[in-house]
């Protein structure tokens, strides 16, 4: 029997229909919002996200492995992109003290700068889109999203 695609779903299977779909539509937009307002500054997602994992790391310096393993990368696509950042003055790296086979890279003062600004002009986006949501569209948004998270963090 075909099913009657003039007649809306009833509510429940609308809500639970396609969900990782919207989200990752969402995702796609967002990131692309995000990557125009970046584009100027010579940035992509692929350059940010080092820079801004080692702003926001609580330790001067960050073992590659172990960033590599944070932005869940292959550590040889980090070392590409670790080079374009060196070249552009935003990162540096010497062997760690712990084992000298072992990289440590910091961001530069240039790169703590950069990596700030994208922060604050991160926040800023991130206001525009969620503008005219409620504090509880937004706290329940954030519970759902944050417990599917763990869900996935909890397979094997």
């Amino acid at each position: 029997m075909q099913p009657n695609l003039s007649s809306p779903p009833r509510d429940d299977e609308y809500v639970r229909s396609r969900f990782g779909r919207l989200v990752g539509a969402v995702y796609r937009k967002w990131r692309r919002s995000v990557d125009q307002h970046f584009k100027e500054m010579g940035l992509t997602d692929a350059t940010r996200a080092p820079l801004l994992a080692l702003y926001e790391s609580r330790v001067p310096a960050v073992r590659q492995k172990d960033l590599a393993e944070s932005l869940s990368l292959e550590k040889s696509s980090l070392v590409r992109i670790l080079s374009q950042l060196r070249e552009m003055g935003l990162v540096e790296w010497e062997t760690a003290e712990e084992d000298r086979r072992a990289k440590s890279i910091r961001l530069t003062l240039q790169g703590r700068r950069l990596a700030a600004r994208i922060v604050a002009k991160s926040m800023e986006i991130e206001a525009s889109m969620l503008d005219g949501l409620t504090a509880d569209e937004l706290r329940i948004t954030r519970h759902a999203l944050e417990k599917i998270a763990r869900r996935f963090d909890a397979q094997p």
